[in-house]
This record gives structure tokens, C-alpha cells and sequence, in this order.
């Protein structure tokens, strides 16, 4: 199992630069991803305060991420996830 940092989920959801957004794919592809809850926390920060995505994109983007089969991380954090985050566990950064 992989596990991947923020850069890399950034490259992936935003797609701003071709090559390294394909690198991110291929990774994605290649088997097993483990999200840890503070990559979550960043790229939710990142792609709405430097690439002004509104909460609703993020949350689209999450949960088509959390849609792959591959892509792992804590079951509380997935199920928060599941619900916009209106679970306690799951708090924006800023």
C-alpha cells in the first residue's frame, strides 16, 4: 500500500500540471492508496484557499475519490467524509 501526501492528491484533483496530474493517475492505478487524515485536511485547504474551489467542488472531487476501491484510509474519516463532513471528527484546518 502506497501512501500519498498532499502534493500528490493536490496534482490529481486539480489537474493544474499535465505531467505530474498523469504521474498522480498512474500511481492511482497502480494499486492499494492509503489517504492519511491530515492529506485529507491540506488538500481540502489547498484547492479552496490557492485554487478557489468551492466547497462543493471538494466535495465532489472526495467523493469520486472515495469511490475507488483502492483508495484507503480510517473508516470514522471515510464516513465523515461520506456526509459532507458534518461529522465531528472531520474539521477544516482553518
Amino acid at each position: 500500500m502506497i501512501a500519498v501526501d498532499t502534493n500528490m492528491l493536490v496534482r490529481l484533483l486539480a489537474g493544474d500540471d499535465v505531467k505530474q496530474a498523469a504521474t498522480a493517475r498512474s500511481l492511482f492505478a497502480a494499486g492499494p492508496i492509503w489517504i492519511a487524515k491530515a492529506v485529507l485536511l491540506e488538500t481540502e485547504w489547498v484547492l479552496r484557499s490557492l485554487y478557489g474551489f468551492e466547497e462543493s467542488a471538494v466535495r465532489d472531487a472526495f467523493t469520486k475519490l472515495l469511490g475507488l476501491k483502492n483508495v484507503h484510509l480510517r473508516p470514522i474519516l471515510r464516513s465523515s467524509c461520506e456526509t459532507g463532513g458534518r461529522n465531528q471528527s472531520f474539521r477544516r484546518a482553518d
